[in-house]
């Protein structure tokens, strides 16, 4: 590649990963370029209420439109030590469910198994420049979000530019860089970014693209609201000021007597997930608009026909509450007397050297008990087919009990005698060849 073409590279790679009008302490978002699609007028306010009935979206009922792959590439030192374990991934995959289902968005999120370590001392904390735009060039996968996840996200402080950053979201690569250790809902923003949304604040300081209070202040000339066209561009997200500046701790709005430039107080909301308030954990919240264009942009996707509820095998991708559970790192606890449900589903990949299919599910419980019992394992179908399985119970890294089941009726019992108290694990293994999706019901109690 020629001196001059690197040079605009670069200079494309900066300009569509940094905003350096927002840059403050903290968390950096850095979120810059077209989020509304290659399709302009969809930034009209009808428009993009209108799209939830063209999906014949539901506010009051769970209708998931769209299950996304995820993958999740971690920076760790050349000796393999540090970066994000397991564990977090998992967590950082719940919340983001979390998030999505309490909004009812219509969208979910699952993990390709094939996470990826980068195990370079120069790589392991991030330069936000001349680093991290060229790695989510270099490394990426498709059908799915790609998700880089640092020790940290830094830059040399000149500017007045702070020196670490919790986030980015890179519009030419469709990347996603993470620090290790950000908030729950740090990732949901960034998705929001790669699924259209901007910043509630966009453009508050300019005097030409800021959003007015007034959602009735019309475009001089016109009949287009403002909240239309500036700011973020829908309208049912309050005009605000950079909340960082302007909430406590306690999610507060502090910004008293700040006023837009046709001097009304903002009054924001502080409970945005898009939004930048001092304290992350405030943010928990999405607007009708802003699914309504989470959906679209969704829509608009070239893999959207893979992901989209209209693809004739989206049942075969819907993954259980408790996943990831793949490994003995991700094992999710199963209550004492409690029924879980558990799915093994197709993994979508568009390449051709790989395809992946949830085999293994992972879960533990916890007995506290003065003296050995015996308990029990109980299996049943759920709603879809009946998968074979093989069952391993782990105590102490030793096989206590180990049954394979298939083509049950009812249910089938697996006894555990005289176990005392401590930590078990259960491995769960699909071992039929048929992929598509299958299910089955497992509760764990005392023997009578």
């Amino acid at each position: 590649m020629s001196l001059k073409r690197i040079i605009i590279l670069s200079y494309f790679l900066f300009f569509t990963t940094v905003n350096y009008a927002q840059f403050f302490q903290e968390e950096i978002c850095g979120h810059i370029g077209k989020t509304f699609s290659k399709n302009l007028s969809f930034r009209n306010y009808e428009k993009i209420k209108l799209h939830l009935d063209y999906c014949n979206y539901n506010p009051y009922i769970e209708n998931i439109k769209y299950r996304i792959p995820v993958k999740f590439w971690i920076y760790r030192k050349s000796d393999g030590t540090g970066g994000l374990s397991e564990i977090q991934i998992k967590e950082h995959l719940r919340n983001l469910n979390h998030y999505h289902s309490t909004n009812n968005t219509g969208i979910r999120f699952y993990l390709r198994p094939d996470i990826e370590y980068i195990d370079k001392d120069r790589l392991f904390k991030l330069k936000y420049l001349n680093q991290a735009p060229f790695q989510t060039l270099k490394r990426k996968s498709k059908s799915c979000i790609n998700i880089y996840v640092a020790e940290k996200l830094k830059m040399n402080r000149v500017f007045n530019i702070p020196k670490n950053f919790s986030g980015t979201y890179n519009s030419f690569s469709k990347g996603i860089i993470i620090a290790k250790g950000v908030s729950s809902s740090t990732l949901t923003h960034e998705i929001g970014h790669y699924l259209g949304l901007k910043h509630p604040h966009k453009h508050w300081k300019s005097k030409i693209k800021s959003e007015p209070v007034s959602r009735t202040r019309l475009i001089p000339g016109t009949n287009t609201l403002m909240c239309e066209k500036k700011g973020d561009g829908l309208c049912d997200t309050p005009a605000e000021p950079n909340l960082s500046n302007y909430t406590d701790d306690n999610c507060k709005y502090t910004g008293r007597n700040v006023k837009d430039k046709y001097g009304e107080e903002y009054k924001p909301a502080t409970d945005n997930i898009m939004s930048y308030t001092k304290n992350r954990e405030c943010r928990n919240n999405f607007t009708q608009e802003q699914i309504a264009l989470m959906l679209y942009t969704a829509s608009k996707n070239k893999y959207s026909k893979y992901w989209s509820d209209e693809n004739k095998n989206f049942e075969n991708y819907n993954f259980d509450y408790f996943e990831p559970d793949n490994t003995k790192n991700t094992a999710s606890e199963i209550f004492l007397r409690t029924i879980q449900t558990h799915t093994f589903h197709e993994i979508l990949t568009k390449s051709k050297k790989k395809q992946f299919y949830d085999r293994f599910d992972w879960l533990y419980f916890d007995l506290n008990t003065s003296k050995p019992q015996t308990y029990k394992i109980t299996v049943s179908k759920s709603e879809y087919e009946f998968p074979k399985i093989k069952i391993t119970v782990f105590f102490n890294e030793k096989i206590i009990q180990e049954k394979i089941i298939e083509n049950i009726e009812n249910e089938e019992n697996i006894l555990l005698y005289d176990i005392s108290k401590g930590r078990y694990f259960i491995n769960i293994q699909k071992i039929s060849n048929y992929n598509k999706i299958k299910s089955y019901k497992i509760k764990v109690e005392k023997s009578k």
